[in-house]
């Protein structure tokens, strides 16, 4: 609902949306509804959404605990669907780590334990796993959390971009050791 509502108010008032934490089948489906009908949206999600579901609260418990909450299988192949015909136009971190200590207090009450998970440290390892499971190529990790993220935010071409010019933000990766 949270989704349909907010593409219905940017078409009232004529204005770019972005949608972040895009867990859900229904929400690929309404985005790329407004994307085929010319509504200016973009939209992400992040690898515990693409590649965590429900059972990762029942075998990890409070360290699986974010929001919003993992899915169902179909809603992560719905997630895949949307990156590949670009529906999803970037993957980001939502860096939320804790401490043991504050997610162990949701051992007993899930509730107690606050949300969130690291990210930072783990996308672009995640994303790398995902090229040697050839669900992506090379070029579309740089793509989706590189280049389009800095199009997107107005942060291109300094940022996105190895170029004269731009900042030199990147990563050296052997690409002979990509899932090991």
């Amino acid at each position: 609902m949270a989704v349909s509502e907010a593409i219905i108010l940017s078409n009232a008032i004529q204005t770019k949306l972005h949608l972040l934490h895009i867990s859900t089948r229904e929400a690929v489906d309404l985005i790329r509804f407004g994307k085929q009908n010319g509504s200016p949206i973009t939209s992400e999600t992040c690898p515990h959404y693409l590649l965590l579901t429900r059972e990762a609260l029942k075998n990890h418990g409070p360290n699986a605990k974010f929001n919003p909450p993992p899915r169902d299988w179909s809603d992560n192949e719905a997630l895949w669907a949307g990156v590949a015909d670009s529906t999803i136009d970037i993957i980001v971190s939502d860096h939320a780590p804790h401490s043991k200590r504050e997610k162990d207090e949701g051992r007993k009450d899930i509730w107690q334990a606050p949300p969130g998970t690291p990210g930072v440290e783990t996308r672009l390892p995640l994303m790398l796993t995902e090229v040697a499971n050839r669900r992506l190529a090379l070029k579309d990790v740089v793509r989706l959390c590189s280049t389009k993220p800095a199009k997107i935010f107005g942060l291109y071409p300094m940022k996105g971009e190895i170029a004269k010019g731009s900042d030199a933000d990147f990563a050296l990766i052997d690409i002979t050791r990509i899932g090991r």
